[in-house]
């Protein structure tokens, strides 16, 4: 059974309700295809918790909404603190995706974002 990936109605803040896009050559060579990146890439909008490696034994999770992902960086929507939050792709570890269904039981409206 495979998990079909959850449509919501993000609306983006700072590239006027649009993700930003990544340059050709940046994410679309084959040096990317099953990559972490790509998959984070194909997930962008989608809620998010990300595990950090920090030192050798501290681990530091950050969650948001997935805005944007690059090759050595990734950038999460605090939708809380309305935020957006640059991580190092190297230290990160673990990424979780919930679904709608844990998302309502929480709180999180995907909806959030401001306009």
């Amino acid at each position: 059974m495979t998990a079909e990936p959850f449509e919501n109605n993000v609306s983006w803040h700072l590239n006027q309700n649009m993700p930003p896009q990544q340059t050709p050559n940046e994410m679309s060579s084959a040096a990317y295809n099953g990559s972490m990146q790509q998959i984070l890439q194909e997930n962008a909008g989608n809620y998010v918790i990300c595990e950090f490696l920090v030192g050798t034994q501290e681990m530091e999770r950050k969650e948001g909404i997935l805005y944007s992902v690059g090759v050595s960086f990734l950038v999460l929507y605090g939708v809380y603190s309305h935020e957006y939050i640059v991580c190092d792709f190297y230290s990160l570890k673990f990424v979780t995706f919930l679904d709608p269904e844990t998302l309502q039981q929480r709180g999180i409206n995907l909806t959030m974002i401001p306009q």
